[in-house]
């Protein structure tokens, strides 16, 4: 078991494929720049090639470390292959100081712009995406008549624009789980799948703590799966288990989803409840 609020262990894929961005476009930047060079083409024109590939780095990668190190890289390839003397790090003339230092301050600061950007249109479409959820989930809440509905609008909103995979759970005397759902892409499914069925007992396990719990795989081949308790005023209504993806991390906006729907349900159940 682990904390909610603590990480998974990266996929070792993301960091090789931002090995084989930087290298390519570094490589396809070095190219086009021995073609400039060949045809007598200004520098200036050779280090905007370079400039653009550190961007394409901080585009098609995550962090800041692909980019940083492609504008360290950038520079040396420069210094190397299109300053005199040719294919050695020894600098002639004193201007290219400056403009080897223009150069690395430039590169680091777009593609820190760039990273920037790149987290604030994520971070803009993840609100968008919690928004719309949390909308769609409350106009459906609205209109249901039986309280076992509410497990089904949860589960069906929650897999349809999450698009993952997501098991509820239910108790009717707060004393155990009796009711356990599994959605995909917004359907119900008659049967869990074989390997999912030992998350019955971390379910339980996580509704007798009433705390939220990333909750590691058993089997080779299953997922990780993040479960948040559905607690009311006095009883706890059941469980939301948001299956994770593989290499997928849990960060506060995650929880902090995961708290907002869970109490959506609790609100739902206590509704229910009251004008029995």
């Amino acid at each position: 078991m682990q904390s909610s609020l603590q990480r998974q262990k990266p996929s070792i894929l993301a960091p090789l494929q931002s090995t084989f961005i930087t290298i390519g476009l570094l490589g396809l930047a070095t190219g086009v720049s021995i073609g400039f060079s060949y045809f007598k083409i200004e520098e200036a024109n050779i280090i905007m090639v370079y400039m653009l590939s550190v961007i394409g780095v901080a585009n098609l990668t995550k962090g800041y470390l692909p980019s940083t190190v492609a504008s360290i890289a950038a520079v040396l390839l420069f210094n190397f292959g299109f300053t005199e003397p040719r294919f050695s790090f020894n600098v002639i003339n004193s201007s290219y100081v400056f403009t080897f230092a223009f150069m690395l301050l430039s590169a680091l600061m777009m593609s820190s712009i760039t990273n920037k950007m790149q987290k604030a249109m994520l971070l803009a479409k993840s609100r968008e995406r919690r928004t719309q959820l949390l909308f769609h989930i409350s106009q459906r809440l609205i209109r249901i008549e039986k309280l076992e509905d509410v497990a089904e609008v949860i589960g069906e909103e929650c897999s349809s624009i999450l698009h993952r995979r997501i098991l509820v759970a239910t108790s009717s005397d707060n004393k155990q789980l009796q009711q356990f759902l599994y959605f995909q892409k917004g359907i119900q499914l008659e049967h869990f799948p074989a390997l999912a069925s030992h998350h019955f007992a971390s379910m339980s396990n996580v509704f007798t703590r009433h705390l939220p719990e990333i909750v590691t795989p058993k089997f080779k081949g299953d997922a990780n799966v993040y479960y948040v308790p559905v607690t009311g005023k006095r009883s706890t209504f059941g469980i939301i288990g948001f299956i994770l993806k593989e290499g997928e991390t849990i960060n506060e906006e995650h929880c902090d989803l995961g708290m907002a729907i869970a109490a959506m349900m609790s609100n739902a159940f206590e509704h229910f409840n009251s004008n029995r």
